[in-house]
């Protein structure tokens, strides 16, 4: 049913336009006088606090008659509102009688212009074979980029979530490589403290040594000053052949030995100490790069692990969603294709009932004809001719018996109903009794 009704919707775009300004033509003043005031009766009471600039129809509210009516008001705001307002809605009013007068001239146009295709030939026929066609062109070709559309977007979303999934990965990766990276800083820091500590307590020891040096250096210097004042105190006589210099050079030799001994013990222990301070540092040395290429090697593999897993899982979450995806676009072109099909089939039954129910109102003579695709709308059957009817009923019909008499059928289509079904059925009634009118006009 929306396809029907887009249908007439453009049908009414293409020559709806045309039909609304030959209604004056067929008819009289009689139809716009008992046209007018059912209409305003009905519309006067939700309307009459408007200004013509809300007023919906074709035509704006003239100025002049603003000016004219609300120039000799008075200041008193009591008597200014009412004034005001009656003016208003006498703009309304005549706004009302100006848009009935066109959908009058619409109307006698539209009937005209069936009237002229029903005696022309197999014009009217060829242009809505034309514009169903072209409809039905527009609407796969709609469909098609709808769905091209729907293809591109499902496939870019997907695109979307694998690099959301991929980078979440890294990210996740990044965050264990920032927590190895603290913990190796950390176990790094440890290591330095303990090599900072170690150097103190060397430098501790090699204090502790220089400080033995020194106090062997002053205890052998105070023996040397003892030797030296006890030599010096001991003076013996000796006789003049006694030979003086043997006694110098003795204590020469001693002095000598003395200091040999002294530096000897310096030389000794300055040693020890370098031996055991480069020991304890290529111990230190080896220790840490042990520790290092360990370390290293744990890393790596954890690094390695980390990389394998996170590409299985992208893996496994591709495959997933690509067979998501392959399964999600069958069942979709499956809908699609059979939607559309039904669509087509429906629309080309629709074509064959509207070009049979055109065929069949063109024949002479034809009464009662009922359309199956029109059949839930509002129509309204009336006889040109000698032909009264009521509420779409047959009352008088004076050209039964009547051979020359050619008995004409016109079904005025009208819109699609709207959600409001009480304004639709009170515009129905309108359009229906302003068609009587109209008709019963033209055969007075």
């Amino acid at each position: 049913m929306s396809t029907i009704s887009s249908t007439i919707s453009s049908y009414r775009k293409r020559f709806g336009q045309d039909g609304r300004s030959a209604g004056r033509r067929l008819g009289g003043p009689q139809g716009a006088r008992s046209d007018a005031p059912a209409t305003l009766g009905t519309t006067s009471t939700g309307t009459n606090t408007k200004t013509p600039g809300a007023w919906s129809g074709s035509g704006a509210a003239p100025p002049a008659y603003t000016a004219n009516l609300s120039g000799p008001v008075s200041a008193d705001t009591t008597r200014k509102a009412p004034t005001q307002s009656i003016n208003d809605r006498f703009v309304s009013y005549i706004e009302k009688v100006r848009v009935l007068e066109q959908r009058n001239e619409a109307l006698r146009e539209e009937l005209e212009h069936w009237r002229g295709g029903g005696v022309g030939g197999c014009t009217g026929t060829t242009r809505l074979a034309v514009v169903y066609a072209h409809e039905v062109n527009e609407l796969r070709r709609h469909v098609d980029q709808l769905t091209s559309e729907k293809a591109r977007a499902e496939v870019q979303r997907d695109n979307l979530l694998v690099d959301m999934e991929r980078i979440r990965s890294k990210l996740q990766e990044e965050i264990l490589q920032r927590e190895q990276a603290e913990r190796s800083t950390q176990n790094f820091r440890q290591d330095v403290d303990n090599a900072a500590l170690a150097r103190v307590d060397l430098e501790r020891k090699v204090e502790s040594l220089q400080e033995d040096i020194l106090f062997l250096k002053k205890l052998h210097e105070e023996e040397l000053r003892e030797v030296r004042a006890q030599t010096q105190q001991q003076q013996v006589c000796v006789d003049l052949n006694v030979v003086q210099p043997d006694l110098t050079s003795a204590l020469r030799e001693i002095r000598v030995q003395y200091e040999n001994l002294a530096s000897k013990n310096a030389h000794e222990s300055v040693d020890w100490y370098n031996t055991k301070f480069t020991n304890l540092m290529e111990a230190a040395n080896r220790n840490k790069e042990t520790l290092r290429a360990a370390k290293q090697e744990v890393m790596e593999c954890r690094h390695q692990v980390q990389t394998l897993t996170c590409d299985i899982d992208a893996l496994k979450g591709t495959n997933e969603a690509l067979g998501r995806q392959i399964k999600e676009m069958e069942e979709n072109f499956a809908l699609d294709s059979s939607s559309y099909q039904a669509t087509i089939s429906r629309l080309e039954e629709n074509i064959l009932n509207l070009k049979g129910s055109f065929w069949k109102a063109r024949r002479p003579g034809c009464q009662n004809l009922t359309d199956p695709v029109l059949e839930p709308r509002t129509t309204t059957k009336v006889l040109i001719k000698n032909t009264e009817t009521t509420n779409g009923e047959v009352i008088n019909d004076s050209s039964k018996n009547d051979s020359n008499g050619v008995t004409c059928l016109v079904t005025l289509l009208q819109l699609p109903p709207r959600p409001n079904a009480q304004h639709t059925t009170q515009h129905n009634t309108t359009q229906h009794n302003t068609h009587h009118q109209s008709l019963r006009g033209l055969q007075k």
